[in-house]
């Protein structure tokens, strides 16, 4: 939209301890809604669930300006990301093994990790495909989402979270296997079962990493960590808009 970029330079200007940056994430084939890939900003759940304010799962919101509110994120979404690019050096840069998906929130990860601020911007607003470089219904996809959210959760959590994380979400991955399989999906039971093998194969490496840069803070206190799980609050609970989530489980800036 015009004047999209100004509002995110002053950002940066007024912060210098600020590292990336995002605006608002529209839809463009579905104007007036949020788009899935960034929305209004990112959260990380208990166990590692990236979502966002204004889509949890495939639940997407209309903006009605109910996220016009400048602040703190957990991570900041590839498809419109501003980063100071002494902090984007300084955290290391993109983890190019990661490919296509949630490498910005490992990037963003490991800028908190050097006590940065990764922010949303609101009076910013941009208009996203979504998509592009892989369909949703890829079997690919598939396979980058489950590999790499493990990885990033290897690379990133404090040492007592991470094993007993991982361990969950395995169990979790199971269970997903398995509903694919039932929905007559079983190339992408198989995606699940590869991203397992090439995790495997990738830990003892991730874990030489770690003990390189041991700064890891516990996740709960990095701003946009959500302390309970999405998975509880929208299968369980039914909550299915960001707003309906406990307000008072979300890490804020101190």
């Amino acid at each position: 939209t015009a004047g999209w970029l100004e509002p995110i330079k002053a950002l940066f200007d007024a912060n210098e301890n600020l590292a990336a940056c995002q605006p608002k994430i529209r839809d463009l084939k579905n104007r007036d809604y949020f788009e899935y890939a960034g929305a209004a900003g990112g959260f990380m759940d208990w166990l590692c669930y990236p979502f966002c304010r204004g889509r949890i799962f495939y639940e997407l919101e209309e903006d009605k300006g109910q996220y016009n509110q400048t602040g703190d994120i957990f991570w900041a979404t590839g498809a419109s990301l501003i980063v100071r690019k002494s902090h984007y050096l300084e955290a290391g840069g993109l983890d190019e093994s990661l490919f296509a998906h949630m490498e910005e929130i490992d990037l963003c990860w490991r800028m908190h990790r050097n006590n940065r601020r990764v922010m949303y911007c609101a009076e910013s607003m941009v208009y996203h495909m979504g998509g592009a470089t892989l369909h949703e219904s890829s079997p690919r996809k598939t396979f980058l989402n489950f590999r790499n959210n493990m990885i990033i959760m290897a690379k990133n959590l404090p040492k007592r979270e991470f094993l007993g994380k991982i361990f969950i979400r395995l169990v979790l991955d199971g269970v997903a296997a398995i509903k694919f399989l039932l929905e007559g999906q079983g190339a992408h039971t198989w995606q699940v079962l590869r991203a397992h093998f090439s995790f495997y194969g990738r830990f003892f490496g991730i874990l030489k990493a770690r003990r390189v840069a041991p700064n890891t803070p516990p996740m709960k206190t990095i701003p946009g960590a959500f302390k309970g799980t999405t998975v509880w609050q929208y299968f369980i609970k039914k909550h299915r808009k960001f707003s309906e989530l406990p307000q008072q489980l979300f890490t804020r800036k101190s």
